[in-house]
């Protein structure tokens, strides 16, 4: 099957998710009820948008994710708004690469097409799939070069207007000590029972021969290996644990008639992340940050002179009310 992630994902989502759901409420406010030529639900520029668009993206989407197939007029408008909104971004940073000389062109879309298919055994194998998901080519098409768009817009388009000093990467590592903390780690042996005599035998007997009880242990006697961090350890095995050096083995913890008992075998000692070290962390948070500023600059730039007009068809379309020429995409 093709992974939904290299069919629907959109790289950068996390930057608009909140500038596409205050869109899809001005889509929705914005509807009126004058009759829409030929299909088009919305402009970009002058660029029209097809309810067909709209429809099929919605179909791609909630059709395969939504769990709730109750028929509900709100919520598909709501949906609808969402999709038209995606579809509206989308248009936008299209015009915007194509602006800057860096569209992303129909060879870059076929060169990617042609890596995804290579996933495959053959082209029939690709095909079969889509056609199984019910997801039209040049449908997945148009998502692969929205997607390749996106990449563009971030990686060409966003992060050069991203500048990080190391003032600013020092800066935020004073700031933020806490996350550059490596915890203290245990790495132990953990022996259960319900007969305080057996657990001490089973110990004995794993310190002589660590495979042969592990694999075979006592009756009534459960033997576990663990590796971890201080705070996921419960406060009565964390004190055990700390009082112990290697090799050596806890007092009986007895609780709800259960005898636990830790041999400890290594402890890590908490560590700290040199800034040097924590550096390409630091970078990383950062570059993040300064990707969402320069997103939401560029976001309310292109809305202060984009012309984006709205019709009544989606609102129309997600009433059940029939779509004359719905169909037609000729201006």
């Amino acid at each position: 099957m093709i992974p939904r992630s290299r069919v629907l994902s959109f790289p950068g989502s996390s930057l608009v998710t909140g500038v596409l759901l205050a869109l899809s409420v001005v889509v929705l406010a914005g509807c009126s009820s004058e009759p829409a030529p030929t299909g088009i639900v919305a402009r970009v520029n002058g660029e029209p948008i097809f309810f067909s668009q709209v429809r099929a993206a919605h179909d791609l989407h909630y059709m395969t994710w939504s769990s709730n197939n109750e028929f509900d007029v709100r919520s598909l408008q709501h949906e609808y708004g969402t999709v038209l909104a995606d579809l509206i971004l989308q248009r936008l940073i299209a015009q915007t690469l194509k602006a800057e000389h860096l569209a992303v062109s129909d060879e870059d879309v076929a060169r990617e097409e042609a890596r995804i298919r290579g996933d495959y055994p053959d082209d029939a194998a690709f095909e079969q799939t889509l056609i199984e998901e019910y997801i039209d080519q040049d449908q997945w098409r148009d998502r692969l070069r929205s997607r390749l768009n996106m990449q563009t817009f971030v990686s060409r388009f966003l992060r050069p207007r991203v500048t990080v000093t190391y003032e600013d990467a020092l800066a935020y590592y004073k700031d933020h000590g806490a996350e550059f903390v490596t915890p203290e780690r245990f790495v132990f042996t953990v022996f259960k029972g319900t007969d305080r005599d057996v657990v001490r035998h089973a110990v004995t007997s794993y310190r002589k021969d660590s495979n042969g009880t592990r694999n075979n242990p006592p009756q009534g006697v459960s033997i576990h290996e663990m590796d971890a961090f201080e705070q996921a350890l419960a406060k009565s095995w964390y004190d055990s644990l700390s009082q112990l050096a290697p090799g050596e083995v806890g007092r009986p913890i007895v609780s709800q008639n259960v005898v636990t008992m830790l041999l400890l075998h290594r402890r890590v000692p908490r560590s700290f992340l040199s800034p040097s070290a924590a550096y390409p962390l630091v970078e990383q948070q950062l570059v993040a940050q300064g990707l969402q500023d320069a997103f939401a600059r560029w976001m309310q730039n292109v809305l202060a002179t984009a012309n984006i007009e709205i019709t009544g068809l989606l609102r129309a379309n997600a009433s059940g009310t029939p779509l004359e020429s719905e169909d037609s995409e000729e201006e």
